[in-house]
Parts: structure tokens; sequence; C-alpha cells
């Protein structure tokens, strides 16, 4: 069985702000991490064929984002070390229809480079890190499963097949799923 491509959303995460606050809790957050290197995100609501995504019969996969502005220093070095996608979660359980981009850093940005004109803008003066990445991914059918394993302690979750006990990703599926 494949799974039925039903569509392609695109979405806009207009900025992620420099004063939130401290952790993983919130929609958007930053994390100074023990070595040097700066940790931040922003979140997007999951949106499926008819509004916010039906996880019975829907399932999100193949995240990409286009980023317009890259993290850096006053001299325009580029800061950006790594980038990823992450389901939102709060402090117990997942938010299943939000995407979190993190993003590391080497450390924290205190100006980034806007791409198209080489423009380097001090954050200090619209108080972000970043502004205006381009989301896309695809949206397809759920696969319906049953007796294959129990679904009561597996979520399928946006391209991730994760134990809802367990916050780190068993394995992570980016294509199409062929059984």
């Amino acid at each position: 069985m494949m799974y039925s491509v039903k569509g392609v959303q695109y979405q806009t995460l207009v900025n992620i702000p420099k004063n939130i606050g401290l952790g993983y809790s919130g929609s958007n957050g930053k994390v100074h991490l023990v070595d040097g290197d700066f940790l931040f995100y922003g979140s997007v609501d999951i949106q499926g064929e008819n509004g916010t995504i039906n996880k019975k019969t829907e399932v999100d996969a193949n995240w990409t984002v286009k980023f317009n502005e890259m993290p850096c220093d006053s001299q325009g070095n580029i800061l950006l070390k790594s980038h990823w996608f992450s389901p939102a979660s709060n402090d117990r359980w997942l938010i299943k229809d939000k995407m979190r981009l993190m993003i590391l850093c080497s450390k924290e940005p205190t100006h980034r480079l806007i791409l198209e004109t080489g423009e380097i803008i001090d954050n200090k003066v619209d108080n972000d890190y970043l502004r205006n990445m381009i989301f896309s991914y695809t949206i397809t059918t759920a696969l319906i499963v049953s007796n294959a394993f129990n679904l009561k302690n597996a979520l399928i979750f946006s391209g991730h097949f994760l134990n809802y006990r367990d916050n780190p990703p068993l394995f992570r599926w980016n294509g199409i799923l062929d059984i």
C-alpha cells in the first residue's frame, strides 16, 4: 500500500522574536547550551486539506524550509550550524498540530544577513532573530493500520514514528512508505 498525496502546504513563519522565554515549553524559545552554542526555535500550525490537520485521516511529511535571512554576527559571519524539524511539545505531551523549526547556531546571533541583498540588520532594530521563513510539506492520506502494532502506544506524526512515552523518534520517514 502507498500513501496517496492530497496536496502540498506552504506557510510562513513571520518571525522568531528575541524576547522569547528560555526553555522548550512555548511555541517559540531559546536555549543557551553549555558548550557556547545557541538554540532557538519557532513553531507553525500544521494545516491539512481543510484547516487544521486531521491526524485520523492525514499525515504531514517531507518538511522543508526556505530561509530569506541567516543569523550572523555584526561582521556578517553566518552562525547557523544546523536546523531540523521537531514535533512541538510542552513539558509532558506532543502538541499534535504544531511543528517546530529548531535552529542551532555557534553563538547567539546579534544580526541577520538578508540573502537577497547582502544587507546586515541589527537584531535590536525589530527585536527578531529571523523573519519570513517559508515552510512547505506534503499532506497524504493516513495509513489505516489494524493489528499491525498497538496503536495505543504509538503515534504516526509528521513523518516520525514515535512512542508517546519516549520523546526521541524511533525512526524518521522521509518519502513514500510502500508496505
